[in-house]
């Protein structure tokens, strides 16, 4: 897993989480803000076949920090 960065926001590899998908730590400026897990085309594909174009365009999606597993 990569680290992403924008200059606001930054999403660094955290584990996993129960289900096995990658988890990725948010900080906001430098501070925490939580576990976030990242959208790939094959969940925006099932979102909108789902949904119909009402789907969230968010790429990040809030984890809960219970199911995270660390490294």
């Amino acid at each position: 897993m990569r680290e992403y960065d924008n200059g606001v926001w930054r999403y660094v590899p955290a584990g996993k989480d129960v289900w096995g998908r990658p988890v990725y730590a948010a900080y906001f400026l430098g501070r925490f803000a939580g576990y976030r897990y990242r959208r790939t085309a094959k969940d925006f594909a099932r979102l909108r076949k789902l949904y119909g174009h009402d789907v969230p365009a968010s790429r990040w999606e809030e984890c809960p920090e219970w199911c995270v597993v660390l490294y």
